[in-house]
């Protein structure tokens, strides 16, 4: 079995990066969290990476496959995330936790408001960021708070998808991101967790498609 792991922002899709000030104010931005705010997520504005779309789409009718979307993004924005997916034919179900009732509550609030929905081809899983905080499993910080960066959010996600995995796989963006996912990938290969782990390293590309390198990782490489 093979777990494919895919991230959202510069990945499946290039998305505006932070405006200036008066970009914001043309767009009417109030300048606080870009990344948590429906403005940096409008249809219009996010570029789809083709190349990666069309590997999901390949995984997703792969028996042998399962697929996920491990995102940075947080609840407060999944129904445009959601949207963005459904646009190319992306459908997934997201995955919360019966321990977040705020959360759970306010995903049911948005599908009665018509603003997300549950479609039904969903065969992919959708984890955005903080809806696990609330397990008692959930990585915590010294005074108890669950540890909200990204790669606590998607390494936990991981580990609870790799029993009976034998290759996994990862598709990210982000250069500070390459090495904890190289570290994981070395860790899970050498407890015996996985067989083969192969990163695609998405690199974007102003004005055009991104290009993306495939790159195994194996014990002695840098990182």
């Amino acid at each position: 079995m093979r777990l494919v792991v895919y991230d959202f922002d510069g990945t499946i899709a290039t998305v505006p990066m932070k405006p200036s000030r008066e970009e914001a104010k043309r767009i009417g931005w109030d300048g606080r969290d870009w990344w948590g705010s429906e403005a940096s997520l409008h249809l219009d504005s996010i570029v789809p990476n083709e190349e990666v779309i069309a590997a999901m789409k390949a995984d997703k009718l792969d028996p042998n496959t399962k697929v996920i979307l491990a995102t940075g993004r947080r609840g407060i924005v999944s129904h445009l995330v959601r949207a963005f997916l459904r646009s190319q034919e992306l459908y997934g179900k997201r995955v919360i936790p019966e321990s977040n009732k705020d959360a759970l509550r306010r995903f049911q609030q948005r599908i009665e408001a018509g603003k997300d929905l549950v479609h039904p081809e969903e065969k992919h899983l959708e984890y955005f960021c903080g809806d696990f905080g609330t397990e008692d499993d959930f990585p915590k910080g010294k005074k108890g708070k669950p540890l909200g960066d990204t790669i606590v959010h998607k390494k936990y996600v991981i580990d609870k998808h790799l029993d009976g995995i034998k290759k996994l796989e990862f598709w990210e963006d982000r250069e500070d991101h390459v090495p904890f996912f190289i570290r994981m990938g070395l860790d899970w290969l050498k407890k015996g967790r996985v067989e083969e782990v192969l990163l695609h390293r998405v690199y974007e590309v102003p004005g055009n498609q991104p290009y993306v390198q495939h790159i195994p990782i194996r014990e002695g490489m840098s990182h």
